[in-house]
């Protein structure tokens, strides 16, 4: 099917699953979905989303999603993983693993100019709280 097809079929095929082993077994339980569509990341980046949603809500399950090569054989994966951890999103390129970071960004030498113009008009939602008060604060401070 097309990519949205292929992506909900994943999507419905992990939780599946993971509601099986959490009708069908006791204790934590391990699972992987392992995707093997060569230049796919960004379509398959919400399984990531849907992995971790899944370990937050249901502490008995550890999920991961694995982006692999499309050659690869599963003796060759599994060594791989199991050299890799528990991360929750790996990917292998040329037969290297690649996980996400964190990493600081250095903020820019000047800083930015504010966005706010003195005849602007502005809405902010939420203003009862802390960030919507901030906000509104540099509003009539800078403009």
């Amino acid at each position: 099917g097309d990519a949205a097809q292929r992506f909900m079929a994943a999507a419905r095929a992990l939780f599946a699953e993971a509601a099986a082993l959490l009708r069908d077994t006791e204790g934590p339980q391990w699972v992987q979905v392992v995707v093997r569509e060569p230049d796919q990341d960004d379509l398959y980046a919400g399984l990531y989303g849907l992995c971790r949603t899944l370990t937050l809500e249901e502490p008995r399950i550890r999920a991961q999603l694995v982006m692999a090569e499309p050659r690869i054989d599963i003796d060759t994966l599994a060594h791989q993983l199991n050299a890799c951890g528990a991360a929750g999103f790996i990917r292998f390129r040329d037969g290297r693993a690649q996980q996400r970071v964190w990493r600081e960004i250095p903020p820019p030498l000047q800083p930015p100019s504010a966005p706010w113009r003195a005849d602007g008009v502005y809405l902010v939602t939420g203003g009862l709280g802390g960030i919507g008060t901030i906000v509104a604060s540099d509003i009539l401070r800078r403009a």
